[in-house]
Order: C-alpha cells, then structure tokens, then sequence
C-alpha cells in the first residue's frame, strides 16, 4: 500500500475518471446526488494528492539522498559526497574518495531505470538501489576530455538513528547490466 504515498498518477487517474463518470450520469440523469458524489471524489481526490506528497516514504528517501550524492559528486564536492558513506565498513569511504578523486565531474545524470528496494524488517533497515549512471568527466592529466562514461551502479544503503540514509556499499560494472530484463519493484 505504500506505492500510492509515491505517485500521484494513479490516485489523479482514478479520481478523474470516477468524477467524469459521475459527471456524466449527472448531467444524463440530472440527479443531484451524482453531483454531490462527484464534488465528494474531486475533494478526496485532491485530499490524496496533498498527503501524497507529503508522506515521505523509505524508497523516495533513498532516491533523494542518492541524487543528492549525484549532485554533490557533479560540482566536485567529494568530500561532500563521501560524507554519505556510512561509518562502519570504513573501506567504503576510502574507496570512494580515491575512486571520485581522480576525475573532474561535468555532470552525473541517473537514469531512469533506478530500482530501489527497502528492507525496514533488517536492523538498522537497509535498502538496495541499482541504476545506470551517466557522467562527463575530465582527468588531470588531460588524458579524458569532458568523456562521457556509462556505468551500471549497485549501492547498498543502511539507516542510520538519524534517520538519514547513508551508503555501506557500491559497485559498478558495464552499462549492459542495467539493460538486462529483470522484476520490477
């Protein structure tokens, strides 16, 4: 049931349609009742558009924390960035700042293939993100010039008791994984 706390397309289509119907057997019949019914679906309508958005759930915190990275990374604020890596598997952090060190960002753009599970059940609650990521870079020596590089990137997310959502683990690999058939979540 969460889903409908995340787009607002179906709670529109839904109500939109409901209101059209009984717009339509009101102005057919004329009947009162219909249009009070109808007004009734438009109010709730947009009753449910308004607390979609302002439930934040688990799944659009990882997003948002994972554009924020995006973001941070594409004006070069590694620092910035790397302060997303979660304290416990240090090995993550140092990995990421000598990784990003060694390029001058452009931009980083995630596609839209982003998939983000949350598991609330594990303690601290963790969630498991993969996307194919597209990024403009420079390197120092000149070798790469504003290059654009397509990656496949799976990242491994835990909750801190802050309740922010910090990286654990990545990965990436070649752009073709994300194009591979897979469920949708």
């Amino acid at each position: 049931m969460e889903w409908i706390f995340e787009d607002p397309v179906p709670i529109i289509i839904v109500g939109g349609l409901t209101a059209a119907i009984l717009g339509g057997g009101w102005i057919q019949t004329g009947r009162n009742l219909l249009l009070y019914l109808m007004i009734a679906v438009l109010v709730l309508t947009v009753v449910l558009v308004i607390v979609e958005r302002l439930v934040v759930t688990p799944r659009e915190e990882v997003r948002a924390t994972l554009f924020e990275i995006a973001r941070l990374v594409a004006d070069n604020d590694i620092q910035a960035a790397v302060d997303y890596a979660h304290p416990d598997p240090r090995h993550i952090r140092d990995m990421a700042t000598s990784e990003l060190s060694l390029y001058h960002f452009h931009s980083v753009d995630i596609k839209r293939n982003l998939r983000i599970t949350v598991f609330p059940e594990h303690n601290p609650p963790r969630a498991e993100a993969d996307f194919n990521v597209v990024v403009i870079i420079d390197t120092p020596d000149g070798f790469l010039t504003e290059r654009r590089i397509p990656r496949f990137v799976q990242v491994t997310m835990l909750q801190d008791e802050d309740g922010r959502w910090r990286v654990s683990d990545y990965a990436h690999d070649t752009p073709q994984r994300g194009w591979t058939t897979r469920e949708d979540s």
